[in-house]
């Protein structure tokens, strides 16, 4: 996961910021925000170790 992926999905998910919010606060534009973090899940979820 990337810097940008980690700090993108602590903010929505932790912190409980909407994605409007966490692009807002990145400066970054609301599409590339819904995508950092759905990358950022999907490398968490197919990382080995992993419950399903």
């Amino acid at each position: 996961m990337t810097n940008l992926q980690r700090e993108s999905v602590l903010l929505a998910s932790s912190r409980g910021h909407a994605y409007r919010r966490v692009a807002e606060l990145l400066g970054a534009p609301l599409g590339t925000i819904k995508t950092r973090t759905r990358d950022a899940l999907i490398r968490l979820r197919d990382r080995p170790g992993v419950g399903r």
